[in-house]
C-alpha cells in the first residue's frame, strides 16, 4: 500500500533534477558566485559612464542576468548549508 509521502513518477524525476543541480552547484565556490554578482553590480554602476556604447548593447538583458545570478547565489548558499548539515 502506498504511503502518504510516496512520490509520483514526475515528482521523482523532479527530485532527481534538483539533486543533480545541487551536485553541479557544489562545483562552483560560493565566493566565485558572490564575486560574479558583485561584478554585475559594478557593470550596472560604471559601464554607463566608462563604456556607454557597450552598456547600451547589454542594458536590456542586465537585469535578467542579475536576477538569475542572485537566485543562483541563494541556491548555492542553501546547498552549502545542506552539505554542512546546517539544515
Amino acid at each position: 500500500m502506498a504511503g502518504r509521502f510516496d512520490l509520483t513518477a514526475t515528482q521523482m524525476i523532479t527530485k532527481g533534477f534538483i539533486e543533480g543541480l545541487a551536485r553541479m552547484a557544489l562545483q562552483v565556490p560560493v565566493e566565485d558566485v558572490s564575486n560574479y554578482v558583485d561584478n554585475l553590480d559594478r557593470i550596472e554602476s560604471f559601464a554607463p559612464i566608462f563604456e556607454p556604447s557597450d552598456y547600451m548593447a547589454i542594458r536590456g538583458t542586465l537585469p535578467g542576468h542579475m536576477a538569475l545570478a542572485k537566485a543562483f547565489l541563494r541556491f548555492r548558499q542553501e546547498v552549502e548549508k545542506l552539505k554542512d548539515g546546517e539544515v
